[in-house]
């Protein structure tokens, strides 16, 4: 179900970009209590909820585990867009890895707000359409009758 969820064309990408989004918060947070960047990643994937998106990270936390970069593992998952990669390899380099993980989680935030924006806007004239048939089909129904009715006393 999971892998049936990420291919649906407009919902997929934005239900990986929350999931990042909760998972980078989630890690920002977890590492800036102390706890090393491995156990840290482990606790953090719990987050997605969802199987698929799981597994790919947890292959790359195995990759840091051997000693690769966190941004080079990353991009091995192929869910994150590439400029959060370079912000990611940024922090890993200049050590403020903790906020740069919280600007990355920021900016898939209003990414999402502004898919979201998108979809509602677009959305809304389809449900305008719908609507008007349906007040259309019950208008017809309801003087259908009175015109029989009116066609067979006259």
């Amino acid at each position: 179900m999971d892998s049936l969820k990420i291919r649906i064309p407009f919902i997929g990408p934005l239900l990986i970009k929350y999931a990042m989004t909760t998972f980078m918060r989630t890690l920002a947070t977890v590492m800036g209590s102390g706890i090393p960047i491995v156990e840290s990643l482990r606790m953090s994937v719990g987050t997605l909820n969802n199987m698929l998106l799981e597994r790919k990270l947890l292959a790359a936390v195995v990759r840091v585990e051997e000693g690769v970069q966190l941004s080079s593992a990353l991009e091995g998952t192929r869910m994150m867009p590439p400029l959060a990669l370079r912000m990611l390899g940024v922090g890993e380099t200049t050590g403020s890895l903790e906020e740069m993980l919280g600007d990355i989680s920021e900016y898939f935030e209003e990414e999402i707000e502004r898919n979201l924006n998108v979809l509602t806007t677009s959305i809304e004239p389809a449900i305008m359409v719908v609507m008007g048939i349906i007040i259309g089909g019950i208008i017809i129904t309801m003087y259908l009758p009175i015109f029989k009715i009116a066609g067979t006393v006259g």
